[in-house]
């Protein structure tokens, strides 16, 4: 299994996620593109006082519903709505507040431009660091 960078996001949470992902054929939006959200969000988050659990969290799960590569509107909502089912059967390690900001990032990330709370604004801003894996610069 290729894990997160986070000690908090371990390999059995990103399995399961996995197991309830939709099945995409070369997705680039699949878990090398989670895994350089991450990577990202960590580097923000250090510079920009961001929570870094959640920043993982949402590298994971921001993308995990889509249905296709394309037009996909409501892809965050059903990433919130799967943390949500994760969150409420205790297999997240974070706090209510921790995961109301997860589900407001990955519910934004395609239609917000700008938030306040660094959090959010580290996972947006991750998120849109790895554009040009299809060819648009942020």
């Amino acid at each position: 299994m290729t894990s997160f960078m986070h000690p908090e996001i371990h390999d059995d949470l990103v399995k399961a996620v996995l197991e309830r992902k939709h099945y995409v054929e070369f997705s680039v939006h699949g878990l090398s593109h989670w895994q350089r959200v991450e990577r990202n969000g960590l580097y923000l988050a250090e510079r920009e006082s961001g929570d870094k659990v959640v920043v993982s969290l949402f590298a994971l799960f921001h993308d995990s519903q889509r249905i296709n590569d394309f037009d996909d509107p409501n892809h965050g909502e059903r990433g919130a709505a799967l943390a949500k089912e994760f969150f409420e059967a205790s297999y997240l390690p974070i706090s209510k507040e921790q995961f109301d900001f997860l589900h407001e990032a990955c519910c934004g990330h395609t239609e917000e431009l700008f938030h306040e709370n660094p959090t959010i604004k580290c996972s947006w801003d991750a998120d849109r660091l790895d554009l040009t894996r299809i060819g648009v610069l942020p």
